[in-house]
């Protein structure tokens, strides 16, 4: 529940955002927006809320979907054509954002029979100088919100001949046969009507007979079926390993070490590569495995750990954000 004090603060705190640049490999920076602490509780009960209206059921990675899931996809597939969307939360029209959004709420009279103007509040909250920041817990969602719609599009353009998946903002098109140029200047006119770019630095189109198309950082065999590791990181990795085992007081590297083995299992299962079994085995001999414990039931109170707590109510119309009276907004002093 929602107090008239707390919602006086974050109003306050709407535009209170701290600005990190992080260089990328290409020499260019990627701005990351950090909203305040106050504000960032908000909007997590605003991404609790938002989650019981939308769910993601067609791009990788933004559902705790792995990337491995996303390259598993085309294993299949001989030709894979693939495109980056340039800016791409930067990119999303806010107008577009907030009519989704209001369609969808209106879809639910029962659930929320005082809903006007709740699509304003929640863009209003949730966004910085016109944009959809990177940083905060919301951004990812409402990004997936637009980002289906285009989806759709493609996916209308291209069923049933390909298969098509997106990651976060980058897609994937493959199928037994190349994608015709026609078929491409189409999903291209699709994405600039949603006001996005695309990137002609990572648009290409492979062959898997020529050789395997990198997805997410992993190479799919479409030829065998399979997805694998690059041989460079395979042979970083196995340095780091051999490292580690020969450090056993460097408990950074280590817990690295550790994620690392932990998400090659999910790639090639219980055997691991040739070249990562001999230090494998030599790092399990510096570090060897806990005895397994019991774990908490799912029915006891350490089970119910992700357990929605926030109970959201719309009993009272809302203002338009840019006309509120708090006073008049929470007339119970529990507005959501």
């Amino acid at each position: 529940m929602i107090t008239e004090e707390e919602l006086n603060s974050v109003l306050l705190l709407a535009n209170d955002y701290k600005e990190i640049k992080i260089p990328k490999r290409n020499g260019e920076t990627r701005i990351i927006h950090i909203p305040n602490p106050e504000l960032k509780k908000f909007q997590k009960k605003i991404l609790r809320f938002l989650k019981r209206f939308f769910c993601d059921d067609f791009s990788f990675g933004l559902n705790c979907r792995s990337c491995y899931q996303h390259a598993e996809f085309h294993c299949d597939s001989r030709f894979v054509f693939q495109f980056d969307l340039k800016n791409a939360f930067h990119s999303v029209s806010l107008n577009l954002l907030k009519k989704i959004v209001s369609e969808r709420l209106d879809c639910y009279p029962k659930a929320l029979p005082q809903r006007k103007y709740l699509a304003d509040w929640i863009i209003k909250l949730t966004t910085y100088k016109g944009i959809l920041p990177q940083g905060t817990p919301t951004s990812p969602l409402l990004f997936s919100i637009v980002l289906n719609r285009l989806w759709l599009e493609i996916a209308g353009l291209c069923l049933p001949d390909w298969k098509v998946s997106c990651y976060v903002d980058g897609f994937v098109i493959s199928g037994k046969k190349p994608l015709p140029e026609k078929k491409k200047e189409e999903i291209f006119s699709a994405v600039k009507r949603f006001g996005f770019q695309a990137n002609p630095e990572k648009t290409r189109e492979i062959d898997c007979r020529q050789g395997a198309p990198l997805i997410c950082g992993l190479r799919v065999d479409g030829m065998k079926k399979r997805v694998i590791l690059p041989k460079k990181i395979i042979r970083k990795w196995r340095g780091l390993i051999y490292l580690s085992a020969n450090n056993p007081f460097d408990w950074k590297l280590k817990n690295k070490v550790e994620g690392f083995i932990g998400s090659i299992e999910h790639i090639y299962g219980r055997e691991p590569p040739k070249q990562l079994i001999k230090p494998i085995k030599l790092f399990r001999k510096t570090f060897p495995l806990p005895k397994k414990r019991r774990t908490a039931n799912k029915y006891s109170s350490k089970g119910r750990k992700y357990h929605l707590r926030e109970n959201f109510s719309l009993d009272h119309p809302l203002p338009h954000p840019d006309q509120a009276h708090l006073s008049f907004f929470c007339a119970k002093k529990t507005c959501i």
